[in-house]
């Protein structure tokens, strides 16, 4: 089975990036020279997507379920946040904001619960959150002074700082 033209162009594009830097470049500067093009492509998009999206009710669900899984994956850490906080608060503990005015790097959150030491919390956003070099001394620092840091990216890891304390 042998490629298309079309086929054969987006594949050797895909493998050149110098192509494809020039494809850009020529890309936009034909939109930047006359704005209504671009326009005009984005209406036609739109009228596309909007005529599928009215008539079909499956490709509807399709576009639905992956919205919702792209959501779901990449959730805010305020979602596992604020699962913190309420699951703190449901055992009579306190999980205040932690800010440090002199230094940059503080965790977000600390977990005092009675009758144990307090625990500072990072919380990172779900796959995509990183502990900066800045944030690793910090928590470095606290744990050299004896207190229990803990980074966490998901309601899952939260229950699994819960099962540990």
């Amino acid at each position: 089975m042998g490629y298309t033209k079309p086929e054969t162009q987006r594949l050797y594009r895909l493998k050149n990036p110098a192509r494809v830097a020039a494809y850009r470049e020529r890309e936009i500067a034909r939109y930047a020279a006359n704005p209504e093009l671009m326009k005009e492509r984005l209406r036609k998009n739109n009228e596309r997507y909007r005529k599928i999206y009215a008539t079909d009710p499956a490709y509807r669900a399709v576009v639905k379920a992956r919205h919702k899984k792209r959501i779901a994956e990449n959730a805010p850490e305020i979602v596992a946040e604020q699962y913190l906080r309420e699951r703190v608060e449901a055992l009579g503990g306190m999980c205040p904001k932690f800010v440090d005015p002199s230094r940059r790097g503080a965790p977000d959150r600390m977990v005092i619960l009675p009758g144990h030491p307090v625990y500072f919390v990072e919380m990172k956003r779900y796959k995509i959150g990183t502990v900066r070099p800045w944030q690793e001394r910090y928590h470095t620092d606290l744990r050299a002074c004896g207190h229990k840091v803990w980074v966490l990216w998901s309601k899952e890891d939260v229950d699994g700082f819960f099962a540990e304390i």
